[in-house]
């Protein structure tokens, strides 16, 4: 009995395709397979007003989380001068509300920066009505409320 070209090709590809069906169902009973990596990116770090002192190295970032109500006009702000580029920069700026259906629910304003070099600075955030708008009202001293950071960025 001979073989011609085309039967090898062909039964090469059967088992082939025998072959992959086998370990794509031996896969999907197992469950996933973990995926290694060589290094686990490290977590943010989140901060808030009961934690005030941030120290990160170079590289890293960190988050400041502020509550707040896009319902009422009171909002944190930067107040200026900020930060010092040179050791921390703002890479994110957003507020998510609370998961609830619930009318005038409030949510969570997030602050991310990234520690760019060593060094140290200091800033504040400000939660007032209009607070870095040009609508802010700071007549009130009920209504206002400020909290300083200290950063320290290692090597």
């Amino acid at each position: 009995m001979t073989f011609n070209r085309h039967s090898v090709l062909a039964c090469a590809a059967l088992a082939v395709t025998l072959l992959t069906t086998a370990c794509a169902a031996e896969e999907d009973s197992a469950g996933p397979r973990p995926v290694e990596t060589s290094a686990e990116p490290r977590p943010v770090e989140t901060y808030g007003p009961g934690r005030t002192r941030v120290e990160v190295a170079a590289g890293e970032s960190f988050t400041i989380a502020l509550k707040e109500n896009r319902t009422t006009p009171f909002l944190w702000a930067i107040l200026e001068p900020g930060p010092d580029p040179v050791v921390v920069t703002l890479t994110d700026d957003r507020y998510e509300g609370d998961n609830t259906d619930l009318v005038g629910a409030g949510g969570t304003h997030y602050y991310t920066f990234r520690a760019e070099s060593a060094g140290q600075t200091r800033f504040a955030l400000r939660h007032c009505s209009g607070c870095g708008t040009k609508y802010e009202e700071t007549d009130g001293p009920d209504d206002i409320e400020e909290v300083t950071f200290d950063i320290t960025v290692r090597e």
